[in-house]
């Protein structure tokens, strides 16, 4: 299931949820519509069983009528004939418009019972009219057919519904016009025919009197549950007890009179002096004021019936009409959340789609405060933040390329000052290789000497010339000492811009980063040695000017020797001791040579060292150069607003920030202006920071 969920787009999960929301309320809709589609078919049928209900009754009335007439001329007043003739005609017509409501309504059960009742009628007028019945079995006839009928109510009752109302009111309705009321017309129409066959006869036997007697109190006791439940009807509802009210009293002032008259006239007399024909008329009043009463309720409990289908129609439709409108609401609500939620998803799509591409810095406007504008608000403040980052990485980038490019210029001129010190160290050490064999030769012609001033007096002769030969010999020691100064110097100089270089590449190490790490531990070293060879460049220098003194002492002495040449025989001890002092000294001179020739050796080897070193940092610096290139191209794949990191490649290979480029370049200058200048070099490390 999540599977397919995760292929639908967002409106169509929403499309989902709504057809399932529809069916979970289309659900208890059905069955609220079939419930109420019941109730008003449920009304439509209660309608048509009060009409068949109400023409039955019209039937037992006529059926109650024939039976009272019927009793009157049985009896032996053959005056009412003609009535009973008439009202054989109506309970005819009754009968058949009965017959054709059932048969409309086509129930089978009904029909087949009518069937039974039309015959049984049929065959009662037949027996009437070959004169077959006495009057005692005309009313047993006449009150089974007519109990018949009765049981035909209960089924049409039951059968519509009547007897299952759904208030109290429509309860006492249904009670009242379908059974009391009827019921108390039964027992006022038995009473009418026993009353009118016994004042008919002039005879009422103890039977027809106990039966007589019980009518009476069963119609007293009707009626009162009669009035019982047209009192409820009426404290239910003031309408219909104003409707009720005159045919009410009406009826039950005729019915007491009827019963009165009853006991009075019929049950009471020893001897029945009261006209059967108005006792007929009196308890036909009564019963036809009960029938008028029964008519008025009939239509009541149909407007009744007929106003509650239309309610519940009505409530339906107003239900449907409520679903209706809050369906359109919810669909109008549903299209304008999905369609917020849907421009706020396709908005960050867009967005993120357009930083996957690299552009930056784009402009988004946000609204409202739910988790989607909380999803546009970080997607904003992520762009921002990434423009941010790839501005200053690509600034960063721009000066790590910029430094490498200087790194690797500095390099190569390191490299060739390197190689050209080499190759001065190289003429440096011939030099002193030459200076070492002239200062033992030196040594070599001392011990001579002082074996010649030994025998002066016999070589004094000799002595001049080995005089004037020492006086050369120390011009020429005097020349290269001051060759050797002028190489040491050079020395100096070349340890200087070493240093100085170490130092320019130290800052821009300590520029790159983690990336310039190692090139600044070879830096450092470079700068070690640098300040190493000045070191050594002193001492040898100062060896140098004392050897240059010496050496001049000797010349002077030498050119002393030889204008005293006529003198040294009477001094010849004091030129043996000179000549031992030259000795000694020419001995010093010989251990100076020899530790110079060391140190120079050693300048050598650490200066091809540098020279390697210098290779090596100028590789780490075009990588170096190489890498801030790559990263460039790198960020150049990001776009901020409308700029694109294009600038930054469309500058030239050879541009250098003035704001990161002049500190570097100031440096070398100002380190040359005060070499030229004879400044003394900084030995500390304190004072190389400085710069």
């Amino acid at each position: 299931m999540s599977r397919i969920l995760n292929r639908l787009l967002l409106w169509q999960k929403f499309a989902v949820l709504a057809a399932m929301l529809s069916v979970m309320v289309a659900a208890p809709l059905v069955i609220y519509l079939q419930a109420s589609n019941k109730a008003i078919a449920q009304s439509r049928t209660q309608v048509t069983g009060v009409l068949q209900l109400d023409q039955l009754l019209k039937v037992v009335s006529d059926l109650q009528m024939h039976r009272g007439l019927s009793a009157i001329m049985l009896g032996g007043n053959a005056s009412v004939s003609a009535q009973l003739s008439g009202k054989t005609t109506d309970a005819n017509a009754a009968i058949a418009q009965c017959g054709n409501l059932f048969k409309r309504a086509g129930k089978t059960e009904v029909l087949a019972s009518w069937q039974q009742i039309t015959k049984e009628w049929a065959a009662l007028l037949e027996q009437m009219a070959q004169s077959k019945l006495t009057a005692k079995q005309s009313f047993t006839a006449h009150t089974a057919l007519i109990a018949r009928l009765f049981a035909l109510k209960l089924q049409l009752m039951r059968d519509y519904g009547l007897d299952l109302a759904d208030t109290n009111l429509s309860h006492d309705m249904m009670v009242s016009t379908f059974t009391y009321s009827p019921a108390l017309a039964e027992d006022l129409g038995r009473m009418r025919a026993l009353g009118s066959g016994a004042l008919a006869s002039g005879q009422l036997d103890d039977t027809a009197r106990a039966n007589l007697g019980t009518l009476v109190a069963n119609a007293n006791a009707t009626l009162g549950d009669y009035l019982h439940a047209m009192d409820q009807i009426g404290a239910s509802s003031d309408a219909l007890k104003a409707t009720y009210a005159a045919p009410l009293n009406e009826a039950a002032r005729l019915v007491k009179a009827a019963l009165a008259a009853t006991r009075q006239e019929v049950l009471t007399p020893a001897k029945l002096t009261y006209k059967a024909t108005d006792f007929f008329a009196l308890m036909t009043r009564a019963i036809d004021a009960q029938s008028r009463l029964n008519s008025v309720a009939s239509a009541q409990t149909i407007a009744m019936v007929k106003s509650t289908a239309s309610a519940l129609r009505l409530r339906r439709m107003q239900m449907l009409a409520l679903l209706a409108v809050l369906g359109s609401l919810v669909g109008a609500l549903t299209h304008v959340v999905i369609r917020t939620l849907t421009r706020a998803m396709q908005q960050a799509v867009s967005l993120t789609e357009h930083i996957a591409k690299g552009h930056l810095g784009n402009s988004i406007a946000v609204h409202g405060t739910d988790e989607v504008s909380q999803l546009l608000a970080a997607l904003q403040r992520m762009d921002i933040r990434l423009a941010d980052t790839v501005s200053e990485v690509r600034r960063s980038a721009t000066s790590v390329g910029n430094a490498a490019r200087q790194i690797a210029q500095g390099n190569d001129d390191l490299s060739q000052r390197t190689q050209e010190q080499a190759s001065s160290l190289e003429e440096t050490a011939a030099s002193m290789e030459q200076m070492t064999s002239t200062v033992k030769q030196n040594a070599e012609n001392a011990s001579h000497a002082d074996e010649l001033a030994r025998s002066a007096t016999e070589q004094a002769v000799l002595g001049g010339e080995i005089a004037g030969k020492a006086a050369l010999a120390m011009g020429e020691v005097s020349a290269s000492s001051r060759k050797i100064a002028d190489i040491v110097g050079l020395i100096q100089e070349i340890a200087f811009q070493t240093n100085l270089l170490a130092l320019n590449a130290a800052v821009e190490a300590a520029r790159a980063g983690e990336q310039g790490r190692g090139f600044a531990v070879v830096a450092t070293e470079v700068r070690s040695l640098a300040q190493r060879s000045a070191l050594a460049a002193k001492e040898i220098k100062a060896l140098i000017e004392d050897s240059a003194e010496k050496v001049d002492n000797g010349s002077a002495l030498v050119d002393q020797s030889g204008k005293a040449l006529a003198e040294i025989v009477g001094s010849v001890k004091k030129v043996s001791d000179i000549v031992a002092e030259i000795a000694a000294a020419s001995q010093e001179q010989s251990s100076g040579i020899d530790q110079v020739n060391s140190a120079v050796m050693q300048m050598d080897e650490v200066t091809q060292q540098n020279a390697a070193l210098v290779e090596e940092a100028a590789a780490a610096s075009r990588a170096m150069q190489e890498q801030g290139h790559e990263l460039l191209q790198q960020v150049a794949f990001f776009r901020i607003g409308d700029a694109t990191a294009s600038s930054a490649q469309a500058e030239p290979a050879g541009a250098v920030d003035d704001d990161k480029t002049s500190v570097p370049a100031q440096l070398i200058r100002a380190a040359e202006r005060a070499g030229r200048a004879g400044a003394p070099l900084p030995q500390k490390t304190g004072e190389w920071s400085e710069f």
